[in-house]
Order: C-alpha cells, then sequence, then structure tokens
C-alpha cells in the first residue's frame, strides 16, 4: 500500500456544523474519511474545574495548605543538650582596613569584603553562640553576584618568609577586609533583619576546640582512622601496618591538571562516586578504582569514619532548624550515602593530595577559587585538612569568599571546615622552612607523634 499524497486530499468543511473550521489563513490538511470528526475543545468553567481539581487525590500535601513558618521554640537546643566549652573570647570580629602601601587587586578584580559579625548568646545553636552578620535579600544577592564574578584572594593569605636572631620565620599578616574564623563557633546571616532567620555560613574546627564535647574521643578516634587509612601507618602491637592509599594504583578524576609533577601521586581522587555525563544532569555512580579486596576494605573503612565525621560536624556548625530540616529533606528524598542509613549520610568523597608548590599546578581548579556547582545545594561539605608540616610552618590557609572568612591555623595538623561548597571557596598552598631533606626527616620520626599529642594535651 502506497503513502498517499496528502496535498491532494478532499478537505470537507460545513459551516453550519460543530465541526473544527479551518482558518482561511492557515494550509489545513485532513485525512478524508467518513468516521473522523474533528471537534472543538471543550470550554471548561474555570471555578468548576478548580473544584474538580481539588477533589482529586494528591501526591504529597494539599495544594490549599498554607505553609506556615516553624515556631522558633521547636528549633532549640535545652540547656542541658547545649555545649560545655566556655563563651568565646571575641564579642565582635571586624575586618581591618587594608594599608596605604597594600598592593591593590588587578584591574577588574575584586578582593573579598567581610561584613562586621557580632557575637550572639542562642540556643538554636548546638554552641550556645554564633557569630552573625546582616544580609540583605533585596541589597545584598545583586551585590554578591557582581563580587563573586571578579574575586580574587588577597595577597597577604600567603605569609611572608622573614629573618630573626632565631633563624627564618613566617610572618602572619592580617588579610585586609577579611576576618579569621575562630575554631568551634558558627559563623551565620541574619536575613533581613530577622534575628529567628539565620543561614549559616560555616564553622571551623581543631580538636582544641573540641575538647569540651562529651562525643570529642569518637570525633579523634574517626579522624585518626581517615587519616591512618589513607597515609598508611606503621605496625604497632596487634595492629597490622596500613599502606598509604598512594601505594594501590589510584586514578585521579577529571578535574586533575596534566601540570602535576611527573611519577608523583599529586592530584584529585573519587574515593566514594562519580558523576557520569551525558545523560541530563548526570548520573550518580560508585566511583571506579581498584578492584582489589585489601584496597575496598581499606576505603570502606575510611569513607564510613568520614562520614560519621560530617553529621557530628554537622549538628555543631547548623542550627537545630537547618539540621533537622536538612535530614527530613534527606530522608523524604531517599537520599543514598555511603557511610550508613542516616539521614545525613555523605554522597561523595574526594581526596585532594597536594606536595609543595604552586596548588593550582598540583590539584587544577580545586587548588583555586572555585565552586562545586554539582553540590546539592541544601547540604554542606565537610573538609578535612590533614598537613604534613613541621611546627611554625605555613599550613596553607582556607577561604570562603563571599563572607570573607578564612581558616589559618598555625601549628595545627588537622582542621575541619564545614561550609557552603556552592559558593566560592579556595585553599592555598602550604611551605615550609625545612629543605626537602629534612622535611621528609621529620615526616618520617615525629609527624604522627605530633597528629595524636599535640592539640590534646
Amino acid at each position: 500500500m502506497t503513502a498517499p499524497d496528502w496535498t491532494k486530499l478532499d478537505v470537507r468543511l460545513q459551516e453550519d456544523s460543530p465541526w473544527l473550521t479551518v482558518p482561511p489563513t492557515e494550509q489545513a490538511l485532513a485525512v478524508h474519511h467518513p468516521d473522523l470528526v474533528f471537534k472543538p475543545a471543550p470550554v471548561r468553567d474555570p471555578e468548576a474545574f478548580a473544584v474538580e481539581v481539588k477533589q482529586r487525590p494528591l501526591f504529597g500535601h494539599n495544594r490549599d495548605v498554607v505553609p506556615q513558618k516553624p515556631l522558633l521554640d521547636d528549633y532549640l537546643y535545652a540547656p542541658e543538650e547545649l555545649s560545655s566549652a566556655p563563651m568565646p573570647i571575641y564579642s565582635t570580629l571586624s575586618p581591618p582596613s587594608p594599608h596605604p602601601n597594600d598592593p591593590l587587586p588587578p584591574k577588574h578584580f575584586l578582593y573579598p569584603q567581610a561584613p562586621f559579625f557580632t557575637l550572639r548568646k542562642t540556643s538554636a545553636y548546638y554552641r550556645g553562640y554564633v557569630y552573625v552578620a546582616p544580609y540583605s535579600r533585596e541589597d545584598s544577592i545583586a551585590t554578591d553576584h557582581y563580587r563573586m564574578l571578579r574575586v580574587v584572594p588577597p595577597s597577604q593569605l600567603t605569609p611572608k618568609r622573614v629573618d630573626s636572631i632565631n633563624g627564618p620565620q613566617y610572618l602572619h599578616e592580617p588579610v585586609p577586609g577579611c576576618v579569621q574564623m575562630v575554631p568551634g563557633v558558627p559563623y551565620a546571616f541574619e536575613i533581613d533583619g530577622d534575628p529567628n532567620e539565620l543561614h549559616t555560613i560555616g564553622a571551623a574546627f581543631t580538636f582544641q576546640s573540641l575538647r569540651f564535647d562529651p562525643d570529642f574521643w569518637d570525633i579523634y578516634k574517626d579522624t585518626l582512622l581517615v587519616i591512618k587509612g589513607l597515609r598508611g601507618c606503621r605496625k604497632a602491637g596487634n595492629t597490622d601496618a596500613v599502606f598509604p592509599i598512594t601505594h594501590w594504583p589510584i586514578r585521579t578524576n577529571d578535574r586533575s591538571p596534566a601540570t602535576a609533577p611527573a611519577g608523583s601521586k599529586t592530584g584529585s581522587y573519587n574515593l566514594a562516586s562519580t558523576l557520569l555525563k551525558g545523560n541530563g544532569p548526570g548520573v550518580v555512580l560508585p566511583a571506579a578504582q581498584v578492584d582489589m579486596q585489601d584496597f575496598s576494605a581499606q576505603v570502606s573503612t575510611v569513607l564510613q569514619a568520614a562520614s560519621r565525621l560530617r553529621r557530628r560536624l554537622l549538628r555543631k556548625t547548623l542550627s537545630k532548624a537547618e539540621f533537622e530540616l536538612l535530614e527530613f529533606n534527606c530522608d523524604d528524598m531517599n537520599v543514598v550515602g555511603f557511610g550508613g542509613l542516616e539521614p545525613t549520610n555523605a554522597t561523595g568523597s574526594q581526596l585532594n593530595l597536594s606536595s609543595l608548590g604552586d596548588l593550582f599546578k598540583n590539584l587544577g581548579i580545586q587548588g583555586s577559587p572555585h565552586a562545586d556547582s554539582n553540590d546539592e545545594e541544601t547540604a554542606r561539605t565537610h573538609f578535612m585538612m590533614a598537613v604534613d608540616l613541621p611546627p611554625n610552618s605555613n599550613p596553607g590557609p582556607f577561604l570562603l569568599a563571599r563572607a570573607g572568612l578564612y581558616v589559618r591555623e598555625v601549628n595545627c595538623w588537622i582542621i575541619h571546615l564545614v561550609f557552603d561548597g556552592t559558593d566560592i571557596h579556595s585553599g592555598f598552598e602550604p611551605s615550609t622552612l625545612l629543605t626537602r631533606e629534612e622535611l621528609k626527616h621529620w615526616v618520617e620520626t615525629e609527624l604522627e607523634a605530633a597528629w595524636q599529642h599535640s592539640e590534646i594535651s
């Protein structure tokens, strides 16, 4: 049977019938068939249709329900639930003004600018305190968009090497326009002057700042599990030696630059999951790494410990309202993680390894100001930095560009940071006063003891 010639078919229309009439300005083609009748779409009464829709069974909440703002009292910690850590020393934090001799940013670029932070006592946060800065939806959003497209890190984030009577040392200067984070205390924006509308920026933690919490030893144990599982450790007593993660033929991800030093393990690695691109927003898949039983067991221990750490530190960072809403969202959306069955389970883990030198050359975009665009906007990133450097070295600060906050804890080998990964952030290369041979000897003989004892004594 041959296909009909659609241009020659007879189109029969009746003026006085309810059949479809074709506008004279259009070329209308229809199949000539006695059983084919064209009728206009029925005109629905909007009010009757709305009543009909309301009577239909719906998935989720009824559309007539007006969202109600939760009562503040529902999201406050009881006095016995709050941290026993003492009140922070600083009641206000203000960014230092630039010196007239300070270098200006490159043309068309801007340095970060922190607001004025005020310490507030509140039971909305586990710590009992939070540093708060004002934020206007009407003014700040447009300003932030302009600034974040042009932001560059200030040069003062990199310390100067100076000579003294005790030999060379680093001079860590205050960073103009930025505020150094006080470990253990969350930072938040107060939206449109409403004291009950707080959006948490983040918080930094050290062993020293966590020592007052009842779960300190759990955090300490899991932190060392992660460190030893990644860096390796020697045999001790009945505990077997653990190979460094770089002992295995692990593969870098597509964000690792080709300029990394030849033969080194410097780069960025996916340990838990990866994103398969090319199908919509992407498909989350398990990270393809080494298919060896010992390696899988080692990485599994690391990932489960990291997930437990993230959950504990999220609770210490976010307000109770934010934490419970995040838990509800993860539970409601059936978010699958790798550390267990808790709602706020971790979903991805990335390992960045860098030797001394330019962090951008070692880690690519991960070593320069960037935003993690694939991150979930309602969740937060848990970042753990372990520094293989001796005392009085430069650990390399970490910058949160939107709020103008930075972390720079000298002589601190392990730092935890919780922040919004979808905002622009950046790390900076560490450095040391030792030669490479001296540094290698220190790492082999003293680093593990420094990790385990110096920050909690």
